[in-house]
Order: C-alpha cells, then structure tokens, then sequence
C-alpha cells in the first residue's frame, strides 16, 4: 500500500507526539510520562486516585 506524502508526515507527527522520549520507540515509560502530563493538566497530584488509573 503507497502512504502519500500527507498521510506519511502526519502519522510522523503522531509517532513524535507519542515518542516523548525520543528514542525511536512507543514504550510504557512514552505512556507514563503522557500519563504524568495529563494529570498535570488536570492539576492533580501524583497520589490521586484518578491520576494512578493511567499510569500503572
């Protein structure tokens, strides 16, 4: 299947939304780190129930 030109530089650009620690790879500590970044947002602190839900 031929990805175009559009489709290939948006999936590039989720791929690096995801990779946050930039290794080339999607790995649970890339979910973490999205996961801390969320409750963050949500200005809820690490020992909150619900931000314990994301992560492990």
């Amino acid at each position: 299947m031929d990805i175009s030109p559009f489709l290939q530089r948006k999936l590039a650009r989720r791929f690096d939304t995801f990779d946050t620690n930039h290794d080339g790879y999607i790995d649970r500590a890339d979910f973490e780190s999205a996961c801390d970044r969320l409750a963050a947002a949500f200005q809820l602190a690490p020992e909150a129930p619900r931000s314990n839900t994301c992560g492990s």
